[in-house]
């Protein structure tokens, strides 16, 4: 069924986070929270944003068990948790093209969600063509806050991200929705 009210894109507001900090194939950032990390015991949710292929990235979400708020366990790529987050694709960016462009594939567009090559795995995800502009949310009602905690900077090509910052240390945002889009470079910007 078509959405009746599709979401409509907030241009030009909001803060800048950086960019996603990933180009080669299997890199993730998983900055983004689903609660506040230093504050959340009980499940944890993040978002792992992962480049799967040149061009395209995919959301899903990772969840871990933290015994004591501020001390979760190792994250698992969980599919059964990706009901929490919807991404929306307003398509190429900037709005709208100045025509046709040269080797866009022909066709309808893919679908949202796809199964995506991760580390050798299949997992489950939101699609992110890198020149597109999409948004990501909360899709449970009453829990629409995210929470951006600062991770270190990415030393190497690997998989495996990097740590976050301890508590006081790194930057804390909260924020309904984070936008993609690419300039120069990939960004990503909050909508407070």
């Amino acid at each position: 069924m078509a959405n009746a009210n599709p979401p409509q894109m907030a241009r030009g507001r909001g803060k800048f986070i950086g960019s996603s900090g990933m180009v080669y194939i299997d890199q993730m950032a998983v900055d983004i929270y689903c609660g506040d990390y230093w504050q959340t015991a009980g499940y944890v949710h993040r978002v792992a944003v992962v480049c799967v292929a040149w061009g395209v990235s995919m959301a899903t979400v990772q969840t871990a068990f933290a015994p004591v708020a501020g001390h979760p366990g190792p994250f698992v790529f969980t599919p059964n948790s990706l009901h929490i987050i919807t991404v929306h694709d307003f398509g190429l960016h900037p709005f709208p093209p100045p025509g046709q462009l040269p080797n866009m594939p022909l066709g309808p567009p893919l679908p949202p969600i796809g199964i995506f090559q991760v580390n050798g795995q299949p997992r489950q995800g939101y699609r992110i063509p890198w020149h597109n502009r999409c948004q990501m949310q909360r899709s449970q009602a009453g829990a629409n806050r995210m929470h951006y905690h600062q991770h270190y900077p990415r030393e190497d090509h690997d998989f495996t991200p990097p740590d976050i910052k301890p508590q006081g240390v790194g930057s804390h945002r909260t924020f309904t929705a984070l936008t993609y889009g690419t300039q120069v470079q990939g960004w990503r910007r909050t909508t407070e």
